[in-house]
């Protein structure tokens, strides 16, 4: 069962908050690839956020949209 929209975005921040957090405390450490790693789920999650608010009508979240910049026009 999907759990309610707004949970699932509210649980999609919180895991993109989690990502961003790892990403920066390996950001000087000696192991780059964990960096990355994070760094590949953000943009999995930008996509993730992006695609369930287009889908429910949703605004993009403030703390989103500041590192996405503005929404791009679908195409066609």
């Amino acid at each position: 069962m999907q759990p309610e929209p707004e949970a699932r975005l509210a649980e999609l921040l919180h895991e993109l908050e989690r990502h961003l957090a790892a990403a920066r405390e390996y950001q000087l450490s000696a192991y780059p690839e964990m960096r990355a790693r994070h760094e590949v789920k953000v943009l999995k999650l930008y996509v993730e956020i992006g695609d369930l608010c287009r889908e429910h009508g949703f605004e993009l979240p403030p703390a989103v949209r500041a590192r996405t910049g503005p929404p791009r026009a679908s195409p066609g």
